[in-house]
């Protein structure tokens, strides 16, 4: 859901808009795949995304900005993780290099971004 971000993000974006004289360029980072996608069965205190959950991972995440781009922005950029290596006691999901690297270079990650 985009709940939060409608309540608390997309406002400070637009008002960032109307002051630019070029349109925004984003860059959009997840803190957490759902609970049920990840080792630990919390959004929160790190855990891992499980790699049977990859491939609906990818789709959540192409979601995540085909709605900010029907909201009109522009998003160029995505990352895996925020923090992938920061344990915290809110949203968070634990990766290292090899994890990322190994969802980014599956087929459906790569596909998502194509049509993105």
């Amino acid at each position: 859901s985009l709940k939060r971000d409608l309540q608390y993000i997309v406002p400070l974006l637009r008002q960032a808009q109307a002051l630019s004289d070029t349109p925004l360029s984003l860059m959009l980072s997840p803190w957490s795949p759902p609970a049920f996608m990840k080792t630990n069965g919390s959004r929160r205190f790190g855990g891992r995304l499980r790699e049977d959950c990859y491939s609906q991972w990818a789709k959540y995440l192409c979601r995540y900005i085909k709605e900010y781009q029907n909201l009109g922005f522009s998003v160029k950029l995505l990352s895996i993780q925020n923090e992938p290596k920061a344990k915290q006691p809110w949203d968070s999901c634990l990766y290292t290099a090899q994890e990322e690297k190994r969802f980014y270079r599956k087929p459906y990650i790569l596909s998502c971004k194509r049509k993105a």
